[in-house]
């Protein structure tokens, strides 16, 4: 019998070969499971640790075990997680995971073999560091250094460019040159015969082969809205009640929030902003027209500093910190394992994102979908060159559409392909950080991240899916009345109607009026909530963000070995930045600095008092 044990954390040494006696190395991991209480499980021919095992008493005295890592959210919820079966059956065990726990890992642990696979994607990653004694893997970046402080360094500068420019390092990078990230679909194998790591992609997603460009507008509308109600059930069957929704005033939520509505489920719906932020009104409209439960939760304008701590914890520094304002969510009066719904995946297929979409081009081939993806990501030449010289990496349009091309799949069209790209990279590396964020107090559930819907989603032709079509249609088809109500970022409704327009009609005139009026009363941009994402809506914030990147320094030098980041150039870039409109680049630069410092203060050798 493989029975289970539960977690939220790991961390393995395999060594290179059989070990005897002490090492420096199995000191280590020693001390980093003393230090930071975890469990041994297994001590040979391997090590392998993790944080408050579950059910670990049934696993002691068996040959085999599963380890299932995920957040701690789903361990406080009421769901079960014992996947028991009497041989290895990666596809069962995927497909209860899936189902419950949605962000994970899952290792077979034996004495002949030790194998790891993540979620479709690596939502919840582990991380891979090659070393001449054996191979180091956790599913927390900062344990590596823990054991091995010298990974840190050098950085990865061609990374850091890349999290400069686009908010995130591409597919497996990250910004450390001697460790790297799972890829999506990894499989990481050891054998007791081969006493060497290998890794595989079995599980990698895939476009359609065959698109179905005779599928009928209705037709698509039902089954798409047919298999997010099915996902909404089988992710929620044993979740606690009742259920809770993030809504943004988007199409996403609202159409989960439509389809728990028919299926008579309790909601609570919650969206954070300020009264005049286009999502918060919207929002309320949408609850009014389901006649659900809504509240409103602040949101500090200093909220991205004071999240700091949890961006790091979670996110390790390796993606862009703006998405730390979701955990405005966490002010939810609500215990911990309460059910959350978020919309993760359907914006990544359902919008237009790229510009080689513009004027309704689709792209001819790779070559061109990855030169368009590229050149959407960068600025402007002067700026690749700007952070080129920041970093010392030799960066522009071309080296970013070298390395998309060699990593694009070669399945199903280019228009799929470059899709799939974003999928892999913005939304598993910066736009999916909502949910490990969240996962440490909530029961997180994405509908939308399922195989079965991505499927669907990925047989479709080009135009069902761009410029949120399909989701507009399944609005106006099924929830014609939510159709009348315009998405947060759009004047228009999908379905007009008289009363509808002369209500919007007002609201325009008064926000108008008066929005402006307010912004200079306030002192910050107050359309909406993105406005208030990065630490830099007032002047006051970016002089602090620019006090606390001087006060960093020597951490950014020290453990990092960032010395071009100590220049007047870089710390004036705080007003120059903003002021031509780049408000990425000072923020990343200096969310690069506070991740020094952390680092520096978690392995305890801060050089600050």
């Amino acid at each position: 019998m493989i029975s289970t044990i539960v977690t939220t954390r790991f961390v393995a040494f395999v060594p290179a070969q059989i070990y005897s006696g002490d090492t420096e190395i199995l000191r280590k991991f020693t001390d980093l499971c003393g230090n930071q209480d975890l469990t041994v499980l297994r001590k040979a021919p391997y090590l392998i640790a993790c944080e408050a095992p579950h059910h670990a008493a049934r696993a002691e005295g068996t040959r085999d075990f599963l380890l299932c890592d995920t957040v701690i959210g789903k361990l406080k919820s009421p769901r079960d997680f014992q996947f028991c079966s009497d041989r290895i059956d990666w596809v069962s065990w995927h497909r209860e995971a899936a189902n419950k726990a949605q962000l994970y890992n899952l290792l077979l642990v034996s004495k002949t073999k030790l194998e790891i696979e993540s979620d479709i994607l690596g939502l919840k990653p582990f991380y891979v560091a090659t070393l001449e004694e054996g191979t180091l893997v956790a599913s927390k970046l900062i344990d590596l250094f823990r054991i091995r402080e010298e990974l840190i360094k050098p950085i990865d500068s061609f990374g850091l460019a890349q999290l400069i420019l686009t908010g995130h390092p591409f597919r497996s990078r990250t910004i450390h040159t001697q460790v790297r990230r799972s890829e999506t679909g990894e499989r990481l194998s050891w054998t007791k015969d081969s006493r060497e790591v290998s890794s595989s992609r079995p599980r990698r997603l895939k476009p359609s082969a065959d698109v179905r460009s005779d599928a009928g507008l209705l037709e698509a509308v039902h089954e798409i809205d047919s298999a997010i109600s099915d996902s909404v059930k089988r992710h929620t069957v044993d979740a606690a009640r009742p259920l809770n929704i993030g809504l943004s005033g988007g199409f996403d939520s609202r159409i989960l929030a439509a389809i728990l509505h028919k299926q008579n489920e309790a909601i609570h719906g919650y969206t954070y902003g300020h009264w005049h932020h286009r999502e918060v009104r919207t929002a309320k409209r949408i609850s009014r027209e389901l006649g659900i439960e809504h509240k409103i939760l602040p949101y500090p304008l200093d909220n991205h500093f004071h999240q700091m701590e949890l961006f790091f914890s979670e996110m390790e520094g390796q993606s862009d910190s703006t998405s730390v304002q979701i955990a405005n969510l966490m002010r939810i009066n609500a215990p911990a394992g309460t059910p959350l719904l978020h919309g993760f995946m359907s914006d990544a297929v359902a919008v237009t994102r790229f510009s080689d979409q513009k004027n309704g081009v689709t792209p001819k081939n790779r070559d061109q979908a990855s030169f368009n993806l590229a050149s959407s990501m960068i600025k402007s030449d002067a700026h690749a060159r700007y952070v080129s010289e920041l970093v010392g990496a030799d960066i522009d349009v071309m080296s970013i559409c070298n390395e998309i091309r060699n990593d694009m799949t070669s399945d199903g069209l280019a228009y799929h392909a470059a899709v799939l790209w974003d999928v892999e990279n913005r939304q598993r590396r910066y736009i999916a950080g909502h949910l490990p964020m969240l996962g440490q107090k909530y029961d997180v559930i994405a509908p939308f991240y399922d195989e079965k819907l991505m499927s669907i989603w990925f047989s479709l032709p080009r135009i069902s899916l761009d410029e949120r079509y399909l989701q507009r249609q399944q609005l106006a088809k099924l929830y014609p009345n939510l159709a009348k109500i315009p998405h947060s970022e759009e004047t228009a409704p999908i379905t007009p109607s008289l009363s509808n327009q002369l209500r919007l009609l007002i609201d325009s005139v008064l926000r108008k009026s008066f929005i402006p009026t307010y912004q200079k009363i306030v002192g910050y941009r107050t359309s909406n909530i993105w406005s208030l994402s990065g630490g830099m809506a007032t002047n006051e914030q970016r002089l602090k963000m620019q006090s606390l990147f001087l006060g960093n320094l020597d951490e950014t030098e020290q453990v990092l070995g960032l010395n071009s980041f100590n220049n007047d150039s870089v710390a004036s870039y705080f007003e120059r930045g903003p002021s031509s409109g780049d408000y990425i680049t000072p923020r990343i630069v200096f969310q690069t600095s506070a991740y020094a410092k952390w680092l520096a203060t978690s392995l305890g050798n801060s050089t600050k008092t």
